[in-house]
């Protein structure tokens, strides 16, 4: 029950309540939408409400500052996006298609099996692992605090992604998780998130590992 402008002109949105107050109306609105619509179409909303004055910022600030007004109301209705991002799963693999991305994620250590952009395939299988984690290891004389340790064993830790779940799907965005390990000598648990946008050719990715270390004074991020 929202429609977002710039100016007079509509803008792409999707919307997600994140808290609400007691009597169930939205204390918290994530809005989602392009800075430049670029590819991404929407129909035309209906229905008129109140307003809301809205001023977005960049990290740059200064005169990045962008104005945009939401309407809101019980009367209001967002028009439906022509294209988002489509998710497909088959078997225990996913892809991401954003219009210009394409993305092909499977279980392993090839996790990421295909990336083709505007056209174009940018991932090369060489058979190694594609995403790592390494540890060092002092040697049996431990780590004095404050120096180097330049001697000890080197423990790589190449990820072997076993769980992929689509998290976010259609609309704007799309967040897709897939769990693994790193297979060191005390493996760590490791979690990747790609985050992936209607008609843009890119994708985030945010990279978490959950140390499960008996005793961490004995192994080190290298």
């Amino acid at each position: 029950q929202v429609r977002l402008f710039a100016g007079a002109t509509e803008v792409p949105l999707d919307t997600r309540a994140l808290a609400y107050w007691p009597d169930q109306s939205i204390k918290w609105l994530l809005l989602i939408f392009p800075r430049q619509p670029g590819g991404v179409r929407a129909a035309t909303g209906r229905g008129d409400g109140r307003e809301a004055a809205l001023r977005l910022t960049t990290r740059a600030g200064g005169d990045a500052a962008e104005s945009y007004r939401l309407v809101f109301g019980s009367e209001v209705r967002r028009g439906a996006l022509e294209a988002g991002v489509a998710v497909r799963r088959e078997g225990d693999q996913v892809s991401i298609d954003t219009g210009p991305l394409q993305v092909r994620l499977r279980p392993g250590r090839q996790w990421l099996a295909g990336l083709r952009c505007e056209g174009r395939e940018r991932v090369r299988d060489d058979g190694q692992a594609q995403a790592f984690v390494d540890f060092f290891r002092p040697g049996p004389e431990g780590y004095a605090t404050g120096t180097t340790h330049p001697q000890g064993v080197a423990d790589p830790g190449p990820v072997a992604i076993t769980r992929i779940d689509v998290e976010e799907s259609d609309g704007l965005r799309a967040v897709v998780r897939l769990e693994g390990l790193a297979e060191a000598a005390e493996p760590a648990r490791v979690i990747l998130r790609l985050e992936a946008w209607a008609g843009r050719p890119l994708v985030k990715i945010t990279h978490t590992v959950e140390f499960l270390h008996d005793d961490p004074r004995t192994a080190f991020v290298r």
